[in-house]
């Protein structure tokens, strides 16, 4: 389930250029046709954009656990359209993560950039997937962490089965039974106490990282008109992303935590069989949020990957 830019714009190749006004550091607000897009830029190093989740929630809790990467790179932290201080499109049709994709390349050309990089967790993971395999040109380096990989056969299988198993470990058990009983509509406070019930799932040891979460999450807004209207305009328009797994040409880091009951580690598996010259990177017994239960491993094995010139 954070942002920022230098005055280089650097995306793999060494080459300087102008930097734009909407590059440097602090809060932006940039419209993109149908949509405003608002976004934080923060960090030193190459260029990163960094997704979040397209189902409602903000780029806040990125902005708050990142802060290390931003060491190696410029993050460029994105609320997509619907969530946070990005604004909802005028049809609801348009807020599948296919869409959502397509923001990201406008945000690109709108800050002058001719390539990339790339980071994408959880449902963001299908953004940024999105992204690599319709605008490769584009995308230099692409880190998926947690993701979910539309069109996988067994990801909605392996988790059902994982939650069914985990629902009877008491630290899961109310958590799991939120999951399943979501109703399809609900207030944005509801959705709110309903984040709150679950953040256990996504953790090897809830009493541990959980209240880091918790802290990270303080003032966190949840949209669910985005949520449901994400949720439709997938089912209206969905692709099938291992199918077009080959198209990726980019730089491909995939990371999963073995203990992730939302995106279960066997999707980075076939992610990975599906992309030649893709790296996998298996967290053992971490959760859905890799950085906050490993950090150090984490953030060295990102920052290297997303700071380095090749």
């Amino acid at each position: 389930m954070a942002a920022r830019i230098l005055a280089i714009a650097f995306c793999g190749a060494a080459t300087a250029a102008p930097i734009s006004p909407d590059l440097k550091p602090g809060s932006h607000t940039v419209h993109l046709g149908e949509v405003d897009i608002h976004y934080v830029v923060r960090g030193h190093g190459p260029i990163a954009f960094v997704e979040a989740p397209g189902w409602g929630v903000t780029s806040q809790y990125l902005l708050n656990t990142l802060q290390p990467l931003e060491r190696s790179a410029t993050l460029v932290y994105i609320d997509p359209r619907g969530s946070g201080g990005s604004s909802r499109p005028a049809d609801r049709s348009r807020m599948s993560q296919r869409v959502m994709a397509d923001d990201i390349d406008a945000l690109r050309i709108k800050l002058g950039l001719d390539r990339i990089n790339l980071f994408g967790h959880s449902d963001a993971g299908t953004i940024v997937l999105a992204y690599a395999e319709h605008y490769a040109r584009h995308l230099n380096k692409l880190v998926v962490v947690d993701g979910w990989v539309a069109g996988d056969p067994d990801a909605r299988r392996t988790r059902s089965a994982m939650l069914d198993l985990w629902k009877l470990d008491p630290r899961y058990a109310a958590a799991v039974h939120q999951l399943q009983a979501m109703p399809p509509k609900m207030s944005d406070d509801a959705m709110a106490r309903a984040a709150d019930t679950m953040t256990p799932i996504y953790f090897s040891d809830p009493a541990r990282y959980v209240p880091i979460l918790n802290a990270a999450q303080r003032n966190l807004h949840y949209s669910s008109w985005a949520l449901s209207a994400e949720q439709d305009a997938d089912l209206e328009k969905h692709e099938n992303q291992l199918a077009l797994a080959h198209t990726i040409t980019s730089k491909l880091l995939i990371i999963n935590g073995t203990a992730d009951m939302m995106c279960p580690y066997p999707a980075a598996l076939h992610l990975h069989d599906a992309v030649p010259g893709s790296r996998l990177s298996v967290y053992v017994n971490a959760g859905h949020l890799p950085w906050i239960e490993q950090p150090r491993r984490f953030f060295t094995e990102v920052g290297e990957f997303l700071g380095s010139a090749s």
